[in-house]
């Protein structure tokens, strides 16, 4: 980890840490490896979030080492309720972690962004029945599909009025549409 006195140094010369595949590849696989999150990981390596950010957008192999850190981390952070021998664990910690960092729990659906309603709504139902999801993602997922749904409703609906020249809502400014909607629902 770098010291208090580098990072001061940094900060007052402005001269960032240049990426170092030789170095920086190993230690995000060993730091990810620990169940360390990747602000373990910028410490280490004398940078910010951002700029771990950067790296992971730009360089593909950066990509490719936190994609097979992350199985380690996570293999070391499911055996903890096994290796304890009768210790307590915090287990909203662990579960928070599992949830954060590992997408323990989170929804899992197998549906493309580009499908119609009605086969989204078949694919949440399909992972409910399966049990990949529960039923109060289900409401909160589902709830998103026909708000979503609304909403290109109303868009070609606006379009058609645009586009036949009865109305220009093109520009009309936020009151003067919310006035137009609410008129045009009576």
């Amino acid at each position: 980890m770098m010291n208090t006195k580098d990072l001061v140094q940094i900060a007052l010369t402005g001269k960032l840490t240049k990426y170092n595949k030789g170095k920086h590849l190993p230690l995000l696989i060993d730091v990810l490896g620990q169940m360390k999150g990747i602000e373990s990981f910028c410490a280490e390596a004398g940078i910010c979030k951002k700029t771990f950010h950067t790296w992971l957008h730009t360089y593909p192999e950066f990509k490719r080492a936190y994609d097979l850190g992350l199985p380690r981390g996570e293999s070391v952070w499911s055996s903890i309720p096994f290796s304890t021998k009768g210790r307590d664990i915090n287990v909203l910690a662990w579960r928070l972690i599992g949830q954060n960092r590992y997408g323990f729990g989170k929804a899992r659906i197998n549906s493309p962004a580009n499908l119609a309603f009605s086969s989204k709504c078949i694919a949440l139902q399909d992972a409910l029945n399966e049990g990949n999801i529960d039923a109060q993602s289900y409401a909160t997922i589902m709830s998103g599909y026909v708000t979503e749904l609304k909403g290109k409703i109303l868009d070609r609906s606006l379009a058609k009025e645009t586009d036949s020249g009865d109305v220009n809502i093109l520009n009309m400014n936020e009151n003067e549409l919310v006035d137009y909607l609410l008129a045009s629902k009576t």
